[in-house]
């Protein structure tokens, strides 16, 4: 059964569209968080004409994490915060009455590309007219661009009527633990190091990034990586001093997050996994969002489907044209599906 699910992620989606998931996985909010949040969000009945949409603060970062992990989205407000800081002005939330109640982002990648996310609404607010007040004010500031968005399965045809006309690759989210003896039973690679990110020139992590993601984000990437709870790790050939793959773990709120998971080769991905893991607590719940066109990351899952649970299913999606997935083998868990290709 679990083969038959595998083989089924590596096929890609008839096109169906979506413009981002705006419920989550509400089926794991529990009824004190949904108390909380309707506590903030009272006086509904005329919300739409008392909420103002405007470009987020960081001082917003803790609503938007309470609103987030509702939905079961596993972040921390620094994670947050940094998004706030990549999406500038474009990063928008609803406010009502003084307390933030909404959120969507648009991340401009370049002239011709965007990619978008965090939709979220605190549930009593849900078909007040809130969020069509935020996507509008998005629509403004996309302009000509094709805008990408991750969607779970579900909502693929309500995101088709929106004019998200393309379906791409499939992407899930799994969560557990990683079997670290498969790992170990790697042994040592003689071609590869694996380092903490601080000693690679970042001009050279760059150049690998932008191979990948295809439009280069050194703004994007230098704030992912100065996080301070996140750690990062790069191998590097020994021989030539190549970049052969990267990875960054940070915490969320119930897992941390191995984001991205990039390599050269399966073995490498391996590599780094194990420094990776070694960098947090024994025994620790992470989460990563899969690349299932990559037979590899089918792989991964098959090898740790004991220990991993498969959370949701989505599907990358764009308005205009597909953008694929650039050396897609070297690409095992994607970056942050929430405001980037990859």
């Amino acid at each position: 059964m679990a083969h038959n699910m595998l083989r089924q992620c590596v096929k890609k989606s008839a096109s169906l569209g979506y413009p981002r998931v705006f419920f989550g996985r509400s089926a794991y909010v529990t009824g004190e968080k949904l108390m909380l949040l309707r506590a903030r969000s009272s006086g509904a009945g005329d919300a739409s004409s008392r909420v103002i949409i405007r470009s987020a603060q960081k001082k917003d970062a803790a609503s938007m994490t309470d609103i987030y992990n509702a939905e079961s989205w596993n972040y921390i407000p620094e994670t947050i915060e940094t998004f706030v800081d990549i999406a500038g002005d474009n990063f928008l939330v609803a406010e009502l009455d003084g307390k933030v109640v909404g959120s969507v982002v648009l991340h401009l990648l370049d002239e011709k590309e965007a990619f978008g996310g965090l939709a979220a609404i605190v549930p009593e607010l849900r078909g007040k007219g809130i969020v069509k007040k935020m996507w509008a004010e998005r629509s403004k500031r996309i302009g000509g661009r094709n805008l990408g968005v991750f969607s779970v399965l579900h909502r693929q045809q309500i995101l088709h009527d929106s004019g998200f006309q393309i379906a791409t690759d499939r992407i899930g989210l799994v969560s557990g633990r990683i079997n670290e003896s498969w790992l170990a039973a790697e042994g040592e690679n003689v071609e590869t190091e694996v380092v903490t990110a601080s000693k690679v020139p970042f001009d050279l992590l760059l150049k690998y990034d932008t191979e990948i993601h295809t439009i280069p984000r050194p703004m994007f990437l230098e704030k992912y990586l100065a996080r301070p709870s996140s750690k990062s790790f790069v191998a590097v050939n020994k021989k030539s001093g190549d970049i052969t793959g990267y990875t960054i773990v940070q915490p969320g709120q119930t897992a941390y997050r191995i984001a991205p998971l990039f390599a050269d080769s399966f073995l490498i991905s391996k590599l780094l996994l194990q420094k990776a893991l070694r960098s947090i607590p024994k025994d620790a719940e992470v989460d990563l969002f899969l690349n299932w066109s990559n037979p590899a990351s089918c792989e991964f899952f098959d090898k740790n489907k004991d220990s991993l649970g498969w959370v949701i299913d989505g599907v990358r999606m764009f308005t205009l044209r597909d953008v694929p997935i650039a050396h897609n083998h070297k690409v095992i868990a994607l970056t942050a599906p929430e405001i980037t290709l990859v």
